[in-house]
């Protein structure tokens, strides 16, 4: 909080020189903006988490069947990890809205539209600047692709991309 009631610029190096990436303490200064009480500060997380509950539903909906979609959410809606990270004023829900969103969107890419494309890799590089820890994430998917029968052309593309963009994004960060 102390670090949020600084100006952006503060707020970007000091989040840095905290370890931690930027991104989610940019976005509570954002929120900040409305409003500076314990309401405004836990609302981040708290928007977060009921936004990682809506893609949990969905990618479990995608490949498995709507009740099995109604067990992933209610499992995750009652689950005292996500219910803490709901309120905690820390990243670890937003790198789950992300990576979660980004997993969407990832399954949506069928669609053959670039738009899911293009969305899983922002919500990707976002997961990146939220918390480091979202690496684990891409190196998961990157398995996932190289390990899998990869017969879409979208997939290939994204697994011959994904090994050299990650690297990238960790010199960054």
């Amino acid at each position: 909080i102390g670090l949020v009631n600084q100006s952006f610029l503060n707020v970007f190096i000091g989040s840095i020189q905290d370890n931690h990436p930027p991104l989610y303490f940019l976005l509570l200064k954002l929120v900040t903006l409305l409003g500076q009480n314990e309401i405004f500060y836990r609302s981040l997380s708290f928007f977060a988490s009921l936004g990682t509950l809506f893609f949990s539903y969905h990618i479990a909906r995608s490949l498995f069947n709507r009740h099995t979609a109604y067990l992933t959410a209610s499992l995750m809606a009652l689950s005292p990890y996500w219910i803490q990270s709901g309120n905690e004023i820390r990243g670890y829900s937003l790198v789950g809205f992300f990576t979660s969103g980004a997993t969407f969107f990832l399954l949506k890419h069928y669609d053959r539209k670039k738009i899911w494309t293009s969305l899983f890799l922002v919500f990707s590089v976002l997961a990146l600047y939220t918390e480091h820890f979202a690496c684990f994430w891409i190196l998961s998917i990157i398995g996932t692709l190289l390990l899998t029968n990869i017969n879409d052309s979208i997939l290939r593309q994204l697994s011959r991309i994904l090994p050299y963009v990650a690297p990238l994004i960790f010199l960054i960060l």
